[in-house]
């Protein structure tokens, strides 16, 4: 990593100077870094439908700042960043379309503003990554999704570019930017923020020497954000330790089956929960690789820093959920994908401004590009329309335990998605751990304190169940993929 001065404003140099990109390059940059924006918002109000209910974890997050609603319970792994993301929202009497409206259009813009950061160190190839980032199914579902992962992805991409900007040549506001990038990181993501820190501050300490100083700036604000979730676990958890301890047994901060989990990543390149592996997705995956590797062993100046940083963050994060976190879920890598979003658009922009050869490979990719954008955006309209179809029948069946409680206070135990349930309901949920009904003792915990105790089934109890001897209440949902049938058992109070 080398420094160089990037604010001479005199400094029209051919645009395939390997120091930086030109004053022209940088302004078509811009336009271009528009248009991706302004695409990324379109293809989301398009494929979208904000109407969807929140799913289980949104459920618990929006609970925290809806007024007159009981906050539901937060795991010791969980951080309350995405919580203040929407508070403005919500506590205004927003409802969840609007709070996903909200969240579509500051997604899209806040991409905008984090890959314009990195023009100034790679011109063109900003709007590339841009591109690349928000046609990504994960991207344009997540979008609006009231869950971290996505701002985690946009808040530790942000601070490495500042980093690399303050690495060729930029002023102390850019570190000074890059740790309270770090520290909101931090308050919405904790693990991810340790983990980019430490890939961060071990590339500046092999660097070159006067890259330390940068470490303790970033350490300061790493605190400073993971702060607030060192009290809360602090209060409830009994400490850091303990905390984690608790995360542990809830399939994080395990070791995990590395390649059964590579396998499940790869597979959700078509966002289904599949065993197959579509070739498209062994596609995309490989060219992200390649890519990175062209832009290691070409890129020089200004583009190399921020190559290699965004390579090691990349790299760090795939692993922690890769080895580390034996849950599974598609947007986990959405940071990932964002750091690596930024060697692959320096690659391909490369191999377009070099020789025959490269310029051919180049244009192949390219090619590529067009059915793969199709793809992706195919994808996101299929998990869109299937999670919604999903939720809207967690939600009718909360609205009819809603009805059925009768404005009394209640309780529902269920082994399916009960958070979203409850956040339709107004009872307070449970989880369920046998599918086909609960014992004597729990449903003696539904049935005290003059509440009014249900139990919500999608199938017969087993036999010589206690749920055997009430009648349900059957309710049929609407689904076009298939059969939503729920049995409402309403258990007798022990008072």
């Amino acid at each position: 990593m080398s420094r160089h001065g990037r604010d001479d404003p005199q400094r029209t140099s051919d645009p395939i100077d390997p120091e930086g990109p030109s004053d022209r390059e940088r302004r078509l940059a811009g336009w271009g870094l528009l248009v991706v924006v302004a695409g990324s918002l379109v293809v989301q109000l398009a494929l979208i439908q904000a109407d969807r209910p929140p799913s289980w974890d949104e459920s618990i997050y929006i609970s925290q700042v809806t007024p007159e609603m009981h906050a539901m319970f937060l795991r010791a792994f969980r951080a309350r960043g995405i919580t203040y993301l929407i508070a403005p929202i919500t506590l205004a009497g927003g409802s969840v379309e609007q709070v996903r409206l909200f969240l579509m259009v500051l997604s899209s813009v806040a991409v905008g503003v984090t890959f314009a950061i990195t023009i100034p160190l790679i011109g063109l190839a900003a709007p590339i990554a841009a591109a690349f980032f928000t046609s990504s199914w994960l991207f344009v579902f997540n979008g609006s999704a009231v869950l971290p992962n996505l701002w985690a992805a946009i808040l530790g991409l942000a601070m490495t570019a500042l980093i690399a900007r303050r690495l060729e040549g930029g002023g102390t506001r850019h570190v000074v930017l890059a740790a309270a990038s770090l520290a909101g990181m931090a308050v919405v993501r904790p693990t991810e923020a340790v983990v980019v820190f430490g890939a961060i501050g071990l590339c500046l300490l092999l660097s070159r020497r006067a890259s330390w100083r940068l470490v303790p700036i970033l350490g300061v604000g790493l605190f400073l954000g993971l702060l607030p979730w060192f009290v809360e676990v602090s209060l409830r958890f009994g400490g850091p330790i303990r905390g984690l301890a608790v995360a542990h047994t809830e399939q994080h901060l395990v070791l995990a089956d590395a390649g059964a989990n590579l396998s499940a990543y790869l597979a959700a390149t078509d966002g289904r929960p599949s065993p197959d592996i579509p070739l498209a997705g062994v596609l995309w995956w490989s060219s992200l690789v390649v890519l990175s590797v062209v832009a290691i062993a070409r890129s020089s100046g200004s583009r190399r820093s921020i190559v290699l940083l965004c390579g090691a963050g990349a790299l760090v994060l795939a692993a922690e959920y890769l080895v580390f976190v034996s849950a599974v879920a598609p947007r986990f890598l959405l940071p990932a994908y964002a750091f690596i979003a930024i060697p692959v658009a320096v690659g391909l922009h490369s191999l377009l401004r070099g020789g025959i050869l490269a310029r051919s490979a180049g244009a192949l990719v390219l090619v590529l590009v067009g059915p793969w954008i199709v793809w992706q955006a195919g994808v996101a309209e299929r998990v869109g329309d299937e999670q919604r179809e999903e939720l809207v029948n967690f939600r009718d069946v909360g609205l009819q335990l809603r009805e059925m409680a009768d404005g009394r206070p209640c309780a529902f135990m269920s082994p399916h998605g009960w958070p979203a349930i409850e956040f339709a309901a107004g009872c307070r949920g449970s989880a369920l751990a046998r599918p086909r009904g609960p014992s004597e003792r729990e449903l003696e915990r539904l049935s005290v304190g003059g509440r009014r105790g249900f139990v919500i089934l999608r199938a017969r109890p087993r036999p010589r169940s206690p749920l055997t001897r009430i009648t349900p209440v059957r309710f049929e949902g609407n689904g076009q993929s298939r059969r939503w049938i729920w049995f409402i058992y309403e258990i007798p109070s022990l008072r």
